[in-house]
């Protein structure tokens, strides 16, 4: 396949994610590069007093907390075990489940509503939840879900931090590239990378050669009401799904 000079895709993804998939693309023929956008640091405390509770459930809505999840099982007892009940945001997260050795796991439609549904319609009143959560979720499950008598702790145990500077190699990309293909993956990663672009002045050049290659209808909608212009979404469940779509397209384009 023929390359495109001028043309690159970046990841916008946390920053480990983000060299994973831009590897994957690379391998594959695409000019491809990370643009980290969020740090992840986890926190996770076992011994914390939420966690000498019993749980009948617990919900995971980012395949980063699976491993605090993991390392409850591991330290704590009675709390959770592998079989015990888990909600998933969606079928990337429960094959992660699964391949940690979760086995009672089921699937929302990688958003929170339909997870929200989820949830109510499988647990009873008496039943009691815990939420592996980030310390920077937009979503209030827990008053959602009180609303209709269900009742959940939340446990914070990691946080995903804003990368506040652009490093030389990516504003060089962002300016000297006439075609851009930037691939986001969450409202919260458009609105900083958004934020970060108009910090540098860079937004609008942006803007004008790019293409946002989203997983959601509600990410484009995020995109679109903060000033984005030209929103692709692709609707696949998995990473890889939406990179083979992406590497699909290019040598579309190319032949």
């Amino acid at each position: 396949m023929d390359t495109q000079s001028d043309k690159i895709t970046l990841v916008l993804r946390e920053k480990n994610d983000a060299q994973i998939n831009a590897h994957y693309l690379n391998k594959n023929g695409i000019n491809a590069e990370p643009f980290p956008i969020t740090n992840l640091n986890y926190n996770i405390d076992t011994d914390k007093e939420i966690l000498k509770k019993k749980f009948n459930y617990v919900i995971i809505t980012s395949p980063k907390a699976i491993k605090v999840l993991v390392d409850i099982v591991s330290h704590t007892k009675n709390t959770l075990l592998k079989n015990s009940r888990v909600f998933s945001v969606g079928l990337e997260t429960k094959k992660k489940l699964n391949e940690a050795g979760f086995i009672n796991v089921f699937s929302a439609n990688n958003n929170s509503k339909s997870l929200y549904d989820l949830v109510l319609n499988s647990t009873n009143e008496e039943d009691y939840g815990l939420w592996v959560a980030a310390k920077d979720r937009k979503v209030d499950l827990q008053n959602m879900f009180k609303l209709n008598d269900r009742y959940i702790e939340i446990l914070e145990s990691y946080k995903t931090d804003p990368v506040l500077t652009l490093s030389e190699p990516i504003i060089s990309f962002l300016e000297h590239y006439n075609q851009l293909d930037l691939i986001v993956f969450s409202s919260r990663n458009v609105s900083i990378a958004t934020d970060l672009l108009k910090n540098y002045k860079l937004f609008e050049k942006v803007n004008k050669k790019s293409t946002l290659f989203v997983n959601s209808k509600n990410i484009a909608l995020t995109a679109k009401e903060i000033g984005w212009s030209r929103i692709e979404v692709i609707k696949k469940n998995f990473t890889n799904d939406i990179l083979n779509h992406i590497i699909n397209l290019s040598k579309h384009i190319g032949n």
